[in-house]
């Protein structure tokens, strides 16, 4: 018998001499240099033996095998490197480090974060350029009951109006008051006026024009 190949068009060719025939039952009967002596006939396709030279690549994504002739995964669309591209075997490109983006939360956190420290600094640098407050707050013992009364004294010589904020540093109960004094004069602030004045009672006087103060009744 002889070693017959399978053409692409459906005929089977021997690889040893120009014989053909059209299936593998209409085999030539010339003599052959291929014969051999009790050797079976063996039909290889060409098809097949091309598809033996194909090379196959693993998708390092999906693990589906890849030939290397495809520009592409068909299973999850990895592309594969260019044999031009490296001197090394084709190869699928390396997955490309994910674009870190900032989130629109975090971006309007920080820029309020700065405007508040900026206004903070402006205000406070503000307040530093101002000059003193030309007002002394005294207290003293209520006519009825163990009450304080708040004094304030302007000691300087213009009128001088002031936002007073009192507070009860053990209810957290807090009232402003806005009084005006005479040059050199004096406001007092008791039950009178809807406060009963207690050791420990925080004070804060504001002006614009002047430094703020901050203290408490002892």
């Amino acid at each position: 018998m002889c070693l017959w190949f399978l053409g692409v068009l459906g005929h089977i060719s021997c690889p040893g001499c120009p014989l053909t025939a059209r299936s593998r039952s209409q085999s030539p009967t010339a003599s052959c240099a291929m014969i051999g002596a009790g050797a079976s006939a063996q039909i290889i396709r060409v098809a097949d033996r091309e598809e033996s030279s194909m090379g196959l690549l693993i998708c390092p994504d999906c693990g589906n095998a890849v030939s290397d002739q495809a520009p592409a995964c068909p299973k999850c669309g990895r592309p594969r490197v260019s044999a031009g591209a490296t001197a090394q075997a084709p190869q699928f490109a390396a997955p490309s480090a994910p674009k870190r983006t900032t989130h629109p939360i975090t971006l309007v956190a920080v820029l309020a974060l700065l405007a508040v420290v900026g206004w903070y600094s402006l205000n406070s640098y503000h307040q530093s350029q101002l000059p003193v407050l030309p007002m002394v707050v005294k207290s003293r013992p209520a006519i009825i009951g163990a009450r304080q009364v708040i004094m304030f004294e302007n000691q300087s010589n213009q009128p001088l109006s002031v936002a007073v904020t009192l507070t009860h540093p053990t209810t957290n109960l807090q009232k402003v008051y806005q009084i005006d004094t005479a040059p050199r004069g004096t406001k007092s602030i008791g039950s009178l006026e809807g406060w009963i004045g207690q050791s420990g009672d925080t004070i804060t006087l504001a002006n614009n024009n002047y430094q703020s103060w901050s203290g408490s009744i002892r």
